[in-house]
């Protein structure tokens, strides 16, 4: 063991450049790996850590559009807050911007968290039923001050403060509009809480003495009590919504940070074998001392191993401050107040050890290789290579792909997405290596009379031996695929969302509008120019049974939790619209539209249909303002829901609900230069009616789209600085042997300049061939993600391609330059004086 060490110092010792770049690629995907899962359990411990701030409380219980039920005995003496939160249109001085209300009926808002205001005095002091506190940004949409006033539904309000901070966090959620606090009472005043107001009810209690289990098990009482349709949750399950969107993008973000530990994997795979290919002498000398290929394989593993220990260890350490640096310089995507204040050791050593394990496991054939030294090598440069067992080839290609799954594996926890990950990451590096070596073989078959000198010298210099070419490109073009294929997919939704809105699509929704309002608000519209004024008849529905299985059973017949899509189907409240035909964007899929005398029909949207679990024939009862309502499925059918249209899941046939309380929704086609003057007189005039501005959502959309992009770019630049670490990481491996090529250059009467022009031709054949891979690879990704999974429309962004084609040609140039210093430096004399 004294020897071993000894001989393993020596090897370290003697090669700090490679050491260098080694650790460089491996601590930046290590720091990857480190940020995604120290994010989630920071956020996942803020989130248990102040549950009760975050919820507002203890225990809360919420329904949709119908106020709540009366609480069990045995909470009604505790502290509790009211809340009825909606969106609506605030108007002042003919302005008008789309807010969202909460209305409490208890000036102890909050139980529990901070309300921060401005100024900073008491909620009690500021608000009463005359006032509003408001968002800073609803002040600078209407040119307001605090002090002012703004109308609400019927009435106008004194602005008295500024709501700075809440407890709930919104800025994980997709909002209509800033926030205006109000109590119960002034609700009440406006006029908005008619029928058919899209209002969410709330109350959260305090419990603060209770333990987990004995909360837990309230929670399920009251839930029970309640009915299906409120959702009810404690401290301990605070924010589910927030939880599952992070248990839902974490496992993918966690597999984009996995593709810069592949590529570095990847990359340490060829810095080995181009370090074993130099050092095949040294190889042959151990081999005649009398160490045995298990010795040398000991030696060269435990040298690989102790530098994927030094990079995992300092990737591991720059990863673990990530949540805290994120949350500091970008608030909005990671507020402070949801980080934990622990360190989650688990995720940091999960990760650390996947650093350490996967790249050895990769290096693993290129380390057998030295079954393949004859000792004779020492005295003959062409003694055969000894034959590889094929066990051994076979031992290695299955650690490989083993290693490739069980990465996969546990980052996303699930079989079937590792397996698709690994097999597509396995096909993808395939099928840059195949297209690399043809690419370099077609460059370096051209004949030199027809190239110039500098030329056909960079690109012999790519098939010559130990150059470690191919996978240097691959590592790269990987980098590149991943970063270039997240720009090029936001640029696609981006520029298919702003595009969106067909000719004939409306400009604005109305919602709300009572049915003896319409043919005011037609005709107002049509004064002030728009081109097209529609409305359809809209009654709320609660649907009880399914083919005689009350919702219910059928919701506890189904796994997971409330806020799962699989029970928000069943226990929404359902919307729908009747009429002789269906909109002209739906088509019939299967049945026939109102062909049954007698029978109530109801026509299904077809994704809709699967989700519930009904088909042709099935019953559906529904409950309207406690009216027993049967409907039988007679149709389904298709939507174009990007049409912009008015559509819904469930039409019904004329005839039925026409006497029903209903309300009507609106939709108005005007110039775009005009949709807010419209706006403006429709909220003036009508304050119960809540206007949408379709572009305006679309906006807002993209705004979430670019923050959840920056994610995956930030983590896929990573793999692309990895790919630069491996191709500087590679040149520099090779450094040897080009001060040798160097000083015979010089010999020969070639400058320096010119040494460093051959040098930058190859190291940008380099690079544009792997630049080149990458568009390519970024783009079929891009073209199958868009065209079979988004279903959208994409074609070639021919100058994001070319930018990233000539960035990443710039970096390999000035990185491979920088690490062949010492081979433009040195004498040439000093080098060919020495022994071969």
């Amino acid at each position: 063991m004294k020897l071993y060490l000894r001989m393993l110092w020596r090897e370290l010792r003697g090669a700090p450049v490679r050491a260098l770049f080694f650790v460089s690629c491996l601590s930046i995907a290590v720091a990857a790996l480190v940020t995604v899962a120290t994010v989630a359990s920071a956020v996942e411990q803020g989130l248990r850590a102040h549950a009760r701030e975050l919820l507002g409380g203890d225990l809360s219980a919420e329904s949709r559009s119908r106020p709540l039920p009366a609480l069990p005995a045995e909470l009604k003496d505790r502290p509790r807050v009211g809340f009825a939160m909606l969106s609506t249109m605030v108007r002042s001085a003919g302005r008008s911007r789309l807010s969202e209300l909460k209305a409490i009926d208890s000036l102890a808002y909050p139980l529990a968290g901070a309300l921060e205001l401005s100024p900073a005095q008491p909620l009690r002091s500021l608000l009463n039923d005359d006032t509003v506190l408001v968002a800073r940004e609803l002040l600078a949409e209407l040119s307001v001050e605090v002090g002012d006033t703004v109308e609400i539904g019927s009435r106008g309000f004194r602005i008295a403060g500024i709501v700075v901070r809440e407890p709930d966090p919104r800025g994980f959620t997709f909002t209509l509009g800033p926030r205006v606090l109000m109590t119960r009472n002034a609700l009440a005043q406006t006029g908005l809480l008619t029928f058919g107001s899209r209002v969410l009810y709330k109350v959260v209690i305090a419990a603060p003495e209770l333990a987990e289990s004995r909360l837990s098990a309230l929670a399920k009482q009251l839930g029970e009590s309640l009915g299906p349709h409120v959702s009810v949750e404690s401290r301990y399950e605070a924010q589910p919504a927030l939880r599952a969107s992070f248990q839902r993008v974490q496992p993918y973000l966690g597999l984009v940070a996995l593709l810069s530990l592949l590529v570095a994997s990847v990359g340490v795979a060829q810095i080995v074998s181009a370090w074993l290919a130099q050092t095949v002498k040294d190889t042959a000398i151990l081999r005649c001392l009398g160490m045995s290929p298990r010795e040398l394989l000991a030696l060269y593993l435990g040298h690989v191993l102790v530098l994927g220990l030094i990079g995992s260890s300092i990737g591991a350490l720059l990863g673990a401050l990530a949540p805290w640096a994120i949350a500091r310089t970008q608030p909005a995507m990671l507020p402070a107040e949801l980080l934990g204040s622990g360190f989650a050791l688990l995720p940091v050593l999960r990760a650390f050890a996947l650093g350490v394990l996967v790249p050895v496991l990769f290096s693993l054939p290129a380390l057998l290789s030295i079954h393949t030294v004859p000792p004779g090598r020492v005295l003959r440069t062409d003694a055969e290579p000894l034959p590889m067992p094929r066990r051994l080839q076979g031992a290695a290609l299955a650690a490989c792909a083993l290693a490739l799954l069980g990465a996969a594996y546990l980052q996303t926890e699930r079989w079937d997405v590792a397996a698709i990950f690994s097999a597509g990451f396995a096909a993808l590096a395939a099928v840059l290596a195949l297209s690399a070596r043809a690419l370099v073989r077609a460059l370096a078959g051209l004949r030199s009379a027809r190239l110039p000198a500098w030329l056909w010298h960079g690109a012999a210099a790519l098939q010559r031996p130990g150059s470690a070419a191919i996978g240097s490109m691959v590592a790269l073009g990987l980098g590149t695929t991943v970063v270039l294929s997240m720009q090029l997919l936001q640029d696609t939704l981006d520029r298919d969302l702003a595009a969106a809105l067909p000719r004939d699509a409306p400009s604005l929704f109305l919602l709300d509008v009572q049915p003896d309002q319409w043919r005011a608000v037609e005709q107002l519209a049509r004064e002030l120019g728009a081109t097209s004024a529609d409305s359809v008849p809209v009654a709320m529905v609660r649907l009880t049974a399914i083919d005689g299985a009350t919702v219910d059973k059928l919701v506890k017949a189904r796994p997971g939790n409330p806020n799962t899509r699989a029970h928000w189907v069943l226990t929404r409240e359902q919307r729908v619209t009747w009429g002789a035909t269906l909109p002209h964007d739906n088509r019939l899929l299967e049945g026939a539209l109102w062909s049954r005398p007698g029978v109530d029909e109801v026509s299904v949207e077809a994704n809709f249909a699967r989700d519930l679990g009904v088909k042709l024939g099935s019953v559906l009862d529904f409950d309207l303002q406690g009216v027993p309502l049967s409907f039988t499925v007679t149709s389904l059918r298709s939507v174009e829901w990007r049409s912009f249209s008015a559509n819904f899941f469930l039409v019904v046939e004329p005839g039925v609900l026409e006497r029903a309380p209903h309300v009507r929704l609106g939709t108005l086609r005007i110039a775009q230069r005009d949709e807010r003057m419209l706006q403006d007189r429709i909220a003036g005039t009508f304050p119960n009616i809540t206007v949408l501005r379709v572009r305006d959502l679309v906006e807002r959309a993209l705004e979430v789209l670019q923050q959840a992009a920056l994610a995956v770019r930030v983590l896929g630049g990573f793999a692309l600085v990895t790919g630069i670490a491996i191709l500087v990481g590679a040149v520099a491996a090779s450094g040897t042997r080009r001060v040798r090529e160097a000083a015979v250059l010089r010999a020969l009467g070639v400058r320096r300049g010119q040494i460093a022009r051959l040098l930058a031709v190859e190291l940008a054949l380099r690079g544009g061939v792997a630049g080149l891979l990458g568009a390519a690879g970024a783009y079929g990704l891009t073209y199958a993600c868009s065209r079979f999974v988004l279903e959208l429309e994409t074609r070639p962004d021919w100058l994001a391609c070319a930018i990233a084609l000539a960035v990443v040609m710039a970096l390999a140039v000035v990185g491979g330059l920088l690490a062949s210093v010492r081979a433009l430096v040195v004498s040439p004399i000093s080098v060919l004086r020495r022994p071969l």
